[in-house]
């Protein structure tokens, strides 16, 4: 294939780069090549410091190092890190690097979380945001970094990354920490995607004043979620006024949809298929999902809680088999666990997709997004 800097190194020759990918796929399919997760032959060749073979091909070094991440292959943490390190590289590229180096730490590295804030505080689109948020949020933070994020991200944050906030904020940090989250949670208008249990065990572990201050929050979401057949009701007036074409623009622009979900051949397999939702689904159904995500889940897309020996994991199960859980964290981001370092696993009542992407549409968008995926002359 050639070295660095060869001419014939493999970003010039997409077809073997394919070819390549074929072949890692294959080697790492066979559990008897890697006994113990190791990979000392790959890692020889590979691991010793470049990943170069892959510059220049983004969509290779993805799918590549999402089977790095599966198989936790820790030979090639050396070539990893250099990737995660830079810079031209896009952001997406660089945070599932940061993700791999991450699974075997018990806090983030602080190189990797200055790189994560940056991201958020450069005005990020709402994907890129919420790979960000994911990868901040499925490893504990020291003190000075929820204090950070607190400080330099909190104060800008939109409501659809309030819950991944949350479970990066959960855990015995400052009074400080706590009370800008509280401070964000009251600036909300719209509670409607939380439950009183999570924000009670985010802040299980914080000090008896800050859990006093959380009272009134509690008692706020309570009312709010009295009102929201009203607020159901109240769309539902309306979407007879959508449009499909305006709300294809949405599915595949600002309402990310996409990113998650396929329609027809287009889009990501990480949630349900929504190519044929309406034969299913009525409106009201497809609303109350879209406006209140964790009210009910589609079958073998169910959330569940994994807790190993030092991690913690919320995602899809995947693949289960007598040695292992492959479980989806997010779209394309996926994990193996061993099932000896289980410790527990558990069914949560809190959805993946982002909670409060709706509130960032109008009601006409709403309607618009709705007729898109009620219409049935949409041919795929």
């Amino acid at each position: 294939i050639g070295k660095c800097g060869d001419e014939r190194r493999i970003d010039h020759v997409p077809f073997l780069a394919i070819i390549l990918l074929f072949l890692v796929k294959d080697l790492i399919n066979r559990p008897s090549t890697f006994p113990d997760r190791k990979t000392p032959k790959l890692g020889k060749n590979m691991g010793d410091g470049h990943l170069c073979f892959l510059t220049g091909n983004v969509d290779l070094s993805s799918q590549l190092l999402d089977l790095i991440r599966t198989r936790r292959i820790d030979q090639l943490d050396d070539a990893v890190k250099k990737l995660a390190s830079d810079d031209t590289y896009p952001a997406t590229i660089r945070i599932k690097a940061i993700d791999i180096l991450t699974l075997e730490n018990d806090t983030m590295d602080e190189e990797h979380f200055s790189y994560l804030l940056d991201v958020l505080t450069g005005n990020p689109s709402a994907a890129l945001s919420q790979q960000a948020l994911n990868s901040l949020s499925s490893t504990p933070l020291t003190r000075q970094q929820v204090e950070l994020l607190a400080t330099e991200y909190l104060p800008g944050a939109d409501l659809s990354s309030l819950p991944r906030l949350l479970m990066a904020f959960s855990g015995p940090y400052s009074d400080k920490a706590g009370r800008a989250l509280i401070a964000k949670f009251e600036d909300a208008e719209n509670l409607d995607h939380f439950s009183e249990d999570q924000i009670i065990q985010a802040f299980a572990e914080y000090s008896p004043e800050v859990q006093e201050q959380i009272k009134p929050l509690l008692s706020r979401i309570q009312a709010v979620h009295k009102n929201r057949l009203t607020r159901i009701n109240q769309i539902e007036q309306q979407l007879d006024q959508g449009d499909e074409a305006r709300g294809r623009e949405l599915y595949f622009g600002k309402a990310t949809c996409w990113t998650c979900h396929t329609m027809g051949n287009e889009g990501y397999s990480f949630g349900p298929d929504l190519t044929s939702i309406q034969k299913d689904r009525s409106e009201h159904d497809i609303l109350e999902a879209i406006l209140y995500p964790s009210v009910s889940f589609v079958r073998e897309f169910e959330t569940y809680e994994i807790r190993t020996n030092d991690q913690f994991f919320r995602g899809i199960i995947l693949e289960r088999t007598p040695g292992y859980i492959d479980l989806g964290l997010a779209p394309k981001t996926t994990v193996r666990i061993m099932q000896e370092e289980i410790q527990s696993i558990k069914t949560s009542d809190l959805s993946l997709m982002p909670q409060g992407l709706a509130d960032q549409l109008t009601e006409e968008e709403l309607a618009d997004l709705i007729a898109f995926l009620m219409g049935e002359d949409l041919i795929y």
